[in-house]
């Protein structure tokens, strides 16, 4: 008698390469792992603006504690409770501002598949596709180009399609140029 056929055991589906995030603009990143180009908002630009608002305030209150420690040993009358507030508000400025770098640097050296993609080109099927999964364009009928908007004094990297734009990047007027992800994009042949 023979054994009954026993279907032999499904390998397992090779791993997705690993993303190499290739080029970054504040809080978003732009990775490539040779099939697909994926771009990623990491959600630090809220952080990163509350970090330059608590530099400025701990440069101040240094500036501050400095004269107030200068006036209260000057001899200037209640000078020695007002040196104590300073420093007080000195140290909680660079202890907050401390926690937000901490913060900023623990989100960013999290690894891109954890973040949700705005945009993936997928180079295989030639396909844009959005976070929800569907279907955008070719990528043929796609391209990038720089919006600014006047009313808020913002740039946005924006990817065109025939179904309209999706946001890849976004910054205000301290946050440079998106020359590096303008760059790479090029680099792979897209048209930005």
């Amino acid at each position: 008698m023979t054994a009954p056929f026993r279907e032999p055991a499904a390998c397992p589906p090779d791993p997705p390469p690993p993303l190499e995030v290739v080029a970054v603009h504040g809080g978003y990143a732009m990775a490539d792992d040779g099939r697909r180009i994926v771009f990623v908002n990491r959600g630090t630009t809220a952080a990163s603006y509350v970090r330059y608002g608590l530099g400025i305030m701990a440069l101040c209150a240094g500036i501050n504690a400095v004269e107030v420690i200068a006036r209260a040993f000057g001899g200037a009358s209640g000078g020695a409770a007002s040196a104590v507030g300073a420093v007080i508000f000195f140290a909680l400025c660079v202890g907050a501002y401390a926690l937000i770098i901490a913060w900023i640097r623990r989100r960013e050296s999290r690894p891109i598949r954890s973040f949700t993609p705005l945009l993936v080109i997928d180079r295989n099927t030639q396909t844009l596709t959005n976070a929800s999964g569907w279907a955008l364009s070719w990528i043929a009928h796609a391209y990038f180009f720089v919006q600014h908007s006047l009313l808020t004094n913002t740039y946005s990297l924006v990817c065109i399609t025939p179904r309209g734009g999706v946001v890849v990047a976004s910054g205000g007027m301290f946050s440079g140029g998106f020359g590096d992800i303008r760059a790479a994009l090029k680099q792979r042949g897209l048209r930005a």
